[in-house]
């Protein structure tokens, strides 16, 4: 039974890592790097952490279920690991750490392995602790994520020398007590009812984060930018929306999107899901769009909706067109903004920001 658990949370992390690799768009990280970090990065911030409530124990007895136990020994100690674990794995991906969601994404392996390691330590003891083996799984191995991302975009802008070592400190701050506040709701009924509405604010921190991140890709380059650079190839046209045209077109193609050009009104067509994807790559937009920007059924035309101005979309055969300077106008404020919301933030602009170069900006 403990090589079945054992195998499992093997299985589980690199379903994990994969699902985390999906989120770097621009220059993908190597799977094997991330998995040795995974496993490596995890099992040296467990061991230290481990260490540390040893010592913690020859100093002071104190129960750690209980409020300065979650917010000044677990959180501290943990997120130490984690961080630890971090800097000691540097040399298995230095080469790689060339755009800022590289160090979220490394951060969060060494997360991930390290609550896939305690997790078992809390399955295994007997047959009545199995199933909590899958509910921390789906519960505290990505609230151990969420805690630690700071701590990787502050050590990807010191290794780069963007951000002061008050950045870093900084970010362990914020993990520990993050980390500790978790523990605290779970340690305490009367306050449990806080559990979902704490683990969305981690989700959405976490998300903005990514966005940012993705946003200050060096890698990044605009819906213009692409179509201008890349090579079409001519296949079957698709019905234009703007003119009905069915001519055959050139075609352009990045993963799962695919853009045809109809020269005979200059519009760009593409299906609805090839279009949730482009505002993911080319705006940086993670989940749902905003409600100011979603899709909204137009009253002048019966299978017609607009998606901002100069786009349409067919809700028969869901395909779209789009007029391209305005729609990458678009896609640009919407990365600009993803940018904002943490570059106009007081811990961001007091921690981090002061050795930060400007955001790149696309002239057309």
């Amino acid at each position: 039974m403990v090589y079945l658990f054992i195998v499992l949370s093997f299985i589980l992390g690199v379903i994990a890592i994969a699902y985390l690799r999906r989120l770097d768009l621009y220059e993908k990280e190597p799977f094997g790097k991330m998995l040795a970090v995974t496993v490596l990065g995890g099992a040296i911030a467990v061991i230290l952490a481990l260490f540390l409530y040893a010592v913690q124990k020859q100093i002071i007895v104190l129960d750690l279920q209980s409020a300065i136990g979650a917010m000044f020994i677990i959180g501290p100690v943990e997120e130490f690991g984690k961080l630890a674990g971090l800097l000691l794995t540097l040399f298995i991906y230095k080469k790689e750490l060339n755009e800022p969601v590289d160090g979220l994404l490394y951060m969060s392996c060494v997360a991930l392995g390290f609550s896939l390691i305690e997790n078992l330590f809390y399955a295994l003891p007997g047959p009545e602790t199995h199933a909590l083996i899958l509910t921390r799984y789906f519960i505290s191995t990505p609230a151990h994520i969420f805690f630690s991302a700071i701590m990787g975009l502050a050590f990807w802008g010191q290794r780069k020398g963007l951000f002061g070592p008050m950045a870093l400190i900084f970010a362990f701050i914020v993990a520990s007590f993050m980390h500790g506040l978790y523990d605290l709701v779970l340690f305490y009924p009367v306050i449990s009812l806080l559990f979902f509405p704490l683990m969305y604010f981690y989700y959405r921190f976490m998300k903005n984060l990514i966005s940012f991140t993705l946003a200050r890709s060096p890698f990044y380059v605009s819906l213009f930018e692409w179509i201008d650079n890349s090579e079409s190839v001519i296949e079957p046209g698709d019905t234009c929306l703007n003119c009905s045209d069915l001519s055959d077109r050139a075609t352009y193609r990045l993963g799962k999107i695919r853009v045809q050009y109809c020269e005979k009104c200059n519009h760009y067509l593409t299906h609805l899901s090839g279009l949730k994807h482009v505002f993911r790559y080319f705006g940086c937009i993670l989940g749902r769009l905003p409600s100011r920007f979603s899709i909204r059924h137009s009253k002048k035309a019966h299978q017609y909706g607009t998606l901002y101005d100069h786009n349409l979309i067919d809700w028969k055969t869901k395909n779209t067109a789009f007029d391209l300077i305005p729609f990458d106008k678009d896609l640009t404020r919407l990365r600009m903004n993803r940018l904002e919301r943490i570059n106009s933030t007081w811990w961001y602009r007091t921690f981090f920001h002061s050795k930060t170069p400007a955001p790149k900006r696309v002239v057309q």
